[in-house]
């Protein structure tokens, strides 16, 4: 007695004179059914879950790209601060020495 099948494959190879037959039951269609949605939720799962790792690099790759721009034009802002105070310790010095060449020459 064969066991009530959902559906027969047959398989016919033209070159071997064998003929295979798989006699598939409704319980084998649901636990492929079942095999499926859990490898597709899976895949989502995983795509999900890796498509945040790579915005949170991005928004990461952002935040420092902005921190790397403000440090350059800090920088700039020091280096200009800097010229300036350099040329007003030239003229402090160029006045200290007039006042100094004055004072000796009284």
């Amino acid at each position: 007695m064969m066991k009530p099948s959902f559906y027969n494959l047959v398989i016919v190879s033209p070159g071997d004179p064998q003929i295979l037959k798989f006699h598939i039951t409704r319980r084998v269609i649901m636990i492929l059914i079942v095999a499926f949605l859990v490898s597709f939720l899976v895949t989502v799962g995983v795509g999900y879950a890796i498509s945040r790792l790579a915005s949170n690099n991005d928004e990461h790759a952002r935040r420092l790209q902005t921190e790397n721009q403000t440090l350059a034009v800090e920088n700039k802002n020091a280096a200009i601060r800097n010229q300036r105070l350099e040329a007003q310790l030239d003229n402090l010095e160029k006045r200290s020495e007039r006042v100094s060449t004055l004072l000796q020459s009284n």
